[in-house]
């Protein structure tokens, strides 16, 4: 097998995926496995990793270079339209394509990593090389275990790399089978919120969209109660676009290509409605949702 193909669980199957979890994580109970909260307080009480740590995580994922840091960096125009077109596809499809020999033969450009992110990946892997080992992680890795078997396919045959639970459970090629579980579980993470905005503001996505919002026309296979959560996402963000771009007083290009300049316009906007209302009785407009008719530019 050369390529492995991922796509998303059906409800049918997410809700088998839960059930087991709920299932181990019983199990892992009744054997006396640590739960997260009981390992949290003798992490704190010995001073391993403190509530001071967890403060230290939560101001450090907060960093505007960190939230809001710049997907598809050092792309030039046409290469960013044509990762953000290979992205939209595998999005529409719902379906992940991976060369194992590629993957496995690439070389992972080492960078120096700034002093936030190293210290964030730090506190990140200590945390987690506690709480990996609790009821809820082992039934969480269970849950995720079930995913796999359900939405791996060979690339070759197009059949499941491992038909049937027995199956999966029974695999005597280990490494195989990690290295598909890491890839199928990164896969199933979901695209990041930063690089899901990217994609919507972009035109290769955006002018889809708008021909399919004013065709009536349907973009994504199946009911919306179906689709996964990049489809969910895409279809959030672009619609909050749309919004903005047909506010009465949309800001400028330059705010909305900048994913913290526009955070920080509509809490301002946010911040002046609440105060009106405050002072005058009458609910405050914040403008975003208040749009002109027929329009995709903004004013």
């Amino acid at each position: 097998m050369q390529t492995v193909k991922f796509r998303f669980p059906t409800v049918e199957e997410s809700l088998v995926a839960s059930n087991y979890y709920d299932a181990r994580l019983n199990l892992y109970k009744k054997e006396g496995v640590i739960t997260k909260k009981q390992l949290l307080f003798y992490l704190n009480k010995y001073e391993i990793f403190t509530s001071d740590h967890q403060k230290e995580l939560e101001r450090i994922e907060g960093v505007p270079k960190i939230k809001y840091a710049k997907p598809f960096a050092g792309l030039n125009e046409e290469e960013l339209a044509k990762e953000v077109e290979k992205t939209v596809a595998e999005i529409v499809c719902g379906v992940k394509s991976v060369n194992l020999l590629e993957f496995l033969t690439q070389k992972e450009e080492k960078k120096e990593k700034d002093p936030d992110v190293k210290r964030l990946t730090e506190l990140t892997n200590l945390k987690d090389s506690y709480l990996k080992n609790t009821a809820e992680s082992l039934a969480e890795k269970d849950r995720i275990y079930r995913l796999i078997q359900f939405c791996s396919y060979n690339g070759d045959s197009n059949k499941r790399v491992w038909e049937n639970w027995n199956i999966f459970e029974n695999e005597r090629n280990k490494k195989f089978q990690i290295l598909i579980v890491s890839l199928g579980g990164t896969f199933l993470s979901a695209i990041k919120q930063n690089k899901i905005r990217r994609i919507a503001r972009h035109y290769v996505w955006r002018s889809k969209w708008i021909s399919a919002t004013k065709t009536g026309s349907t973009l994504f296979n199946g009911p919306v109660a179906e689709w996964d959560p990049n489809k969910t996402f895409l279809a959030y963000w672009s619609n909050f676009y749309d919004n903005v771009y047909q506010a009465y007083e949309a800001p400028e290009e330059f705010i909305i290509e900048d994913d913290e300049l526009l955070d920080n316009w509509l809490a301002k906007k946010m911040r002046e409605a609440k105060e009106k209302e405050t002072k005058t009785g009458e609910q405050g407009d914040v403008g975003i949702f208040r749009t002109k008719v027929n329009s995709g530019k903004k004013k």
